[in-house]
C-alpha cells in the first residue's frame, strides 16, 4: 500500500467497565470486566498499522501516567511521533460503560490531546507521504 497516516486526532485513555445495567443515582454497581487501554485516535493508528500503512501520530501527548502509556503503546506498534513538544497536563481518559447487550455509554474528561495549537502543528516534525 502506499501512501500513509498523519493522525492528529487525540489519544485518550479508555477505561472500561463491563456491566449488568447503570447505576440509579446513589447506587453501586459492580463491573464485570475492567481494562485500561488506548483509545480516540489510536484506534484509527491501530487499523491502519494492521494494513501495513505507514502513520505517524501528530497529536499532542501530557506528561502524566496516561500520557506515558499512551506513548508506551505507540511505541509498541513502531508508531512514530511528530511532536516534540508536550502538553503540560496528561491525557484525557474516557470512561466506557459497556451493557451486556454490546451498547456503551460513555463519560469523557479531555486533557493533553486538546491541547492542539497553531505553534504544535507549526513544530510538527510529520513525513510527507506521497499520494
Amino acid at each position: 500500500m502506499s501512501g500513509g497516516f498523519l493522525q492528529l486526532s487525540g489519544i485518550v485513555m479508555d477505561i472500561v467497565h463491563r456491566i449488568d445495567h447503570l447505576p440509579q443515582p446513589g447506587e453501586e454497581v459492580e463491573a464485570r470486566d475492567f481494562m485500561i487501554t488506548p483509545g480516540g485516535g489510536f484506534n484509527a493508528m491501530v487499523a491502519a498499522r494492521r494494513l501495513n500503512a505507514p502513520v505517524t501520530y501528530g497529536g499532542t501527548l501530557g506528561t502524566g501516567n496516561f500520557a506515558a502509556m499512551a506513548a508506551h503503546a505507540l511505541a509498541e506498534l513502531n508508531i512514530p511521533t511528530a511532536a516534540t513538544m508536550r502538553a503540560t497536563a496528561d491525557q484525557g481518559s474516557c470512561v466506557v460503560l459497556v451493557h451486556p447487550n454490546g451498547e456503551r455509554s460513555f463519560i469523557t474528561h479531555h486533557g493533553a490531546e486538546r491541547q492542539l495549537s497553531t505553534a504544535h502543528l507549526d513544530a510538527l516534525d510529520a513525513p510527507r507521504y506521497a499520494y
